[in-house]
């Protein structure tokens, strides 16, 4: 009986898990994707043509045409530096997004449908010495960035590879994100690199009116110490 119900129990267990993210976000951004990039080569552009897909999607915390006021500029030049960004502290859970390259066996070939994928230089199937690669999955071995991209096929990404930097999706949908935007590390890093007025209106919207009003004002850096200590305090 009880090895009866161990499919039972996994099937349960995996369903959970899925439930755990915003497939509505997940299937916009997959089919914005797959409707600019299929047919198409990859031009080389990949990281303008996903930060495109979120501005015009929308991704967790990340809200429709917010992409610029969200991820500081800093992170802005090249595919490896969205996940470098989310990787650090607690930057992907303000916003709503959680990294589950290990739940899907830090294989691209199984990330689901309208995940970000995010890999390093070097990883087959790239060719820039630096940038690495960013796409949207399709959920079928398929990967969108303005062009079909591919890595080489699934064999390449053995548990054990360090090619993946990241598989992303998103925990709260669209403009229902009450981490995206939190006043904590991810407004501190947005004004340490930065980010400027824009932070008020992105990383830092959920901050004080002290500290918003700081940034708004041009405080820059300064601003730092009443953001990021006042929302220490609460």
């Amino acid at each position: 009986m009880q090895i009866r119900s161990l499919p039972l129990l996994i099937h349960l267990s995996l369903l959970s898990s899925a439930l755990a993210y915003c497939t509505s976000d997940e299937s916009r951004i997959e089919s914005i994707a797959r409707a600019d990039s299929i047919g198409n080569r990859p031009d080389g552009r990949c990281y303008a043509h996903v930060c495109d897909y979120i501005n015009q999607a929308g991704f967790g915390g990340i809200d429709v045409n917010q992409f610029y006021n969200t991820i500081p500029p800093a992170y802005w030049p090249e595919a490896h530096d969205f996940a470098d960004y989310l990787n650090q502290g607690s930057n992907a859970a303000d916003l709503c997004l959680e990294n589950i390259q290990a739940s899907v066996s830090n294989n691209p070939y199984k990330a689901p449908k309208g995940t970000i994928v995010v890999v390093r230089a070097g990883t087959p199937g790239t060719s820039h010495p630096t940038a690495g690669d960013i796409a949207i999955s399709s959920g079928g071995g398929q990967f969108w960035n303005g062009g079909e991209m591919g890595y080489g096929g699934s064999s390449n990404f053995p548990p054990s590879n360090d090619y993946v930097l990241g598989i992303y999706a998103p925990t709260s949908c669209c403009g229902s994100c009450s981490g995206g935007g939190g006043c904590g590390e991810a407004c501190a890093n947005c004004i340490e690199n930065g980010g400027g007025k824009a932070c008020a209106d992105g990383a830092c919207q959920g901050c004080s009116k002290e500290c918003t009003d700081c940034i708004k004002g041009g405080g820059g850096k300064a601003c730092e110490d009443r953001c990021v200590t006042l929302a220490m305090e609460v």
